[in-house]
């Protein structure tokens, strides 16, 4: 099973790409080594010197995070979200000061422009005060603007609010924050990062963060933004992660000020994929009213002790879990097609849109097969990673082929 400390080490080695690592943790044993390889083969030297270097500032920033308080979640724990595991390149492992939400309470992200106009905050006010018996959680970045107004009024009406930051945990941004970050952790709120001490993305961290935002949640409502707002990023994500955006359309005299430019580009150029409020009430209603139905995925079914017994005793059990991993992965994909069957056999389903849609399906199959793995090798540990990697190969090529013949043809030779 992967440990805290080496995702943390592959961290530090890849300078937190997260394919990279991921496919590190894919190639099991040997992942490093053939990570090396492939760097040498493109010109970059990886020296020993360097690999050492890495694994000792892992343990180091181990041992500071362990100071700090900062609890890790690697992608194979329970406790990881389940709806982060679902979007594509999931971080590897999250960060965490404080508790992450009830799973039975719904999330929704608060997200908008650093710059607000006067209506913001009293939209925001009005809104969490509307559903603050309810069983919610609020999503936000806790920056400047709309992401302080989410918090704020969460605390304000005691609803439970996730703070996600684009930095490591031992730094609050924008540092006059800082008290809004003690006075969420003090009320039973979190707050949640991908990045460990010692490594900073910069403006990259800042768009990464944003779909982790839109993934934690149930619906993403964003209150302001203009057009080159870095809130359009959070929007795109929640469509690729399939997430319910909702938004309030914008009076006569908010459609004129630059802060609503976003929000009635939104509303001309992607009416099919937002659910649009006249007033706050119906807002709320759009969240607990509608349900937000996502597909049953297959979950790899755990051996019991007589099992794992046998397999481990009898190498020539081998070929049985090799034969339930092909069939349940074979299920897994017969699932998620079903699912874009249905989605495409809508009668408003825009057909222009299928090269699109085609290639965030490989993205999500490839997502999805990974987080199974992962499930699959701690039910089975030693099983070879490689022969796994094999199997969901050729099924991924077998399932991409149906796909195809689902799609008009003609949208593929455009």
């Amino acid at each position: 099973m992967i440990s805290v400390n080496d995702i943390l080490f592959y961290s530090f080695l890849t300078g937190y790409n997260v394919g990279e690592i991921n496919k590190i943790i894919r190639l099991g044993e040997g992942g490093v080594e053939e990570y090396v390889k492939s760097k040498d083969a493109s010109g970059i030297k990886i020296s020993d010197i360097q690999i050492f270097n890495c694994r000792k500032n892992a343990e180091e920033k181990y041992q500071e995070m362990m100071y700090f308080g900062i609890k890790f979640i690697p992608f194979n724990s329970e406790l990881y979200p389940k709806e982060l595991k679902r979007i594509p390149a999931p971080p590897p492992m999250i960060y965490l000061k404080g508790e992450l939400k009830d799973d039975h309470s719904k999330n929704i992200a608060i997200v908008g422009s650093r710059n607000v106009s006067k209506y913001a905050e009293e939209s925001i006010k009005e809104f969490i005060s509307q559903i603050s018996e309810r069983k919610v959680c609020i999503v936000s970045g806790l920056a400047y603007g709309i992401d302080f107004l989410a918090h704020k009024y969460s605390l304000k009406y005691k609803v439970k609010t996730i703070a996600v930051l684009p930095n490591a945990l031992n730094h609050i941004y924008p540092k006059e924050h800082l008290p809004m970050a003690n006075q969420i952790l003090d009320s039973g709120g979190a707050l949640i990062a991908e990045l460990p001490i010692g490594i900073n993305l910069g403006k990259r961290g800042f768009v990464q963060r944003n779909r982790i935002q839109s993934g934690l949640s149930d619906f993403v409502i964003p209150i302001e933004m203009g057009i080159a707002s870095g809130t359009m990023h959070t929007i795109q994500f929640a469509f690729n992660q399939k997430r319910k955006v909702c938004v309030l359309r914008p009076t006569a005299d908010q459609s004129q000020l630059p802060e609503y430019s976003g929000i009635q580009t939104l509303i001309e150029t992607n009416r099919q994929k937002i659910e649009i409020a006249e007033n706050l009430h119906e807002l709320s209603q759009l969240i607990f009213e509608r349900s937000h139905d996502t597909p049953e995925i297959v979950k790899p079914s755990k051996p019991n002790d007589h099992q794992l017994k046998i397999y481990n005793e009898s190498s020539s059990d081998k070929e049985s879990v090799i034969i339930k991993f092909t069939s349940e992965i074979s299920d897994l994909s017969t699932t998620l097609v079903s699912s874009l069957k249905k989605q495409i056999s809508d009668p408003a389903y825009n057909k222009t849109n299928s090269k699109l849609d085609f290639q965030q399906f490989e993205v999500d199959l490839q997502v999805e097969f990974q987080r199974y793995l992962f499930a699959f090798l701690e039910n089975f540990p030693a099983i070879a990673n490689r022969e796994l990697e094999k199997i969901l190969k050729n099924q991924k090529a077998k399932t991409v082929g149906v796909v195809k013949k689902i799609f008009n043809k003609s949208e593929f030779s455009k």
